[in-house]
């Protein structure tokens, strides 16, 4: 790959980020969440993250094929439990199950 095209990849991969953290940050509002995307996310080192709701901080992924088989591992279940020997559990769940969830915290942690 020649500099033209390096350079050329790196400006989609980058559209890419900021459309697909758009996207992620349009849906968590709609579901009711103060979601914003981080100004400058992934192009400065020391702003960590690439969206927030609130003072938590989220990072966005997105690969075109990269991530196949986490969807299949999700078809009829809510939630599926992750861990890779000597890490942590991490919990893989769709978005719109996770926002309802979100939401439904941060309404309940508002009314008094």
């Amino acid at each position: 790959m020649n500099a033209e095209q390096k350079s050329r990849h790196s400006r989609h991969s980058r559209m890419k980020g900021k459309r697909t953290e758009r996207q992620v940050v349009k849906l968590l509002v709609a579901a009711g969440l103060p979601a914003l995307r981080v100004p400058m996310s992934g192009s400065v080192k020391s702003i960590p993250g690439d969206v927030t709701i609130g003072d938590e901080i989220y990072s966005v992924k997105a690969r075109r094929d990269g991530l196949k088989t986490l969807y299949d591992w999700l078809v009829g279940f809510e939630a599926v439990f992750i861990k890779a020997d000597n890490q942590e559990w991490i919990v893989l769940e769709r978005l719109n199950v996770w926002s309802r969830k979100k939401a439904d915290h941060h309404v309940s942690n508002l009314t008094p």
